[in-house]
């Protein structure tokens, strides 16, 4: 039997030795859910994805109002310590990107 936990950064806690000879019949895996794309070793992070398709629904929608008016928009992205999030949206559509943060 396994056991999955998913948490942000890998803070899954410690587990004490009576716990540990209790549940050694589990198998434990600890999985990174974050948005930010920004655990080493890693080529995506759990959330990721979907944030960023996420973002660039919101760019399709903006895109349209912005040219139907004729106006330009700064779209600011969430991101904690690593631009991946701003960087991979703004390949798909920006004309000037400007980042202060690379992974």
């Amino acid at each position: 039997m396994m056991l999955y936990r998913i948490a942000p950064d890998l803070n899954l806690g410690s587990i004490s030795e009576e716990q540990a000879a209790a549940y050694k019949h589990l198998v434990i895996v600890g999985l990174v859910g974050s948005i930010d794309n920004d655990m080493a070793m890693t080529d995506l992070t759990i959330g990721a994805p979907t944030a960023l398709h996420r973002i660039c629904e919101s760019m399709d929608n903006i895109s349209s109002t912005a040219s139907s008016h004729s106006r330009a928009f700064v779209i600011e992205v969430m991101g904690r310590h690593c631009g991946w999030l701003g960087l991979m949206a703004g390949l798909r559509w920006v004309s000037f990107l400007l980042q202060d943060q690379l992974c």
